[in-house]
């Protein structure tokens, strides 16, 4: 019997989204600028926490990477 897969609405585009990439590509300080404005857009708190702890975990700050980390749960 065929597998019958539900069909994947998109994502609506979140304030945050523009960060991703940058953090992929090792942009970090253009994610964190990126980040500000995102705060301004009115993004959610955990989302933006969740990812100055990521940009801070790869930039070698892991007792900031860890604050931000709490920040977000």
């Amino acid at each position: 019997m065929p597998s019958v897969r539900a069909a994947r609405r998109p994502r609506p585009a979140g304030p945050c989204d523009a960060v991703k990439p940058l953090v992929r590509a090792g942009r970090l300080e253009e994610a964190a600028a990126a980040l500000k404005q995102s705060c301004k857009a009115g993004a959610a708190a955990w989302e933006v926490y969740l990812w100055l702890g990521r940009i801070a975990e790869r930039s070698g700050r892991l007792y900031e990477a860890e604050r931000c980390y709490a920040r977000a749960e």
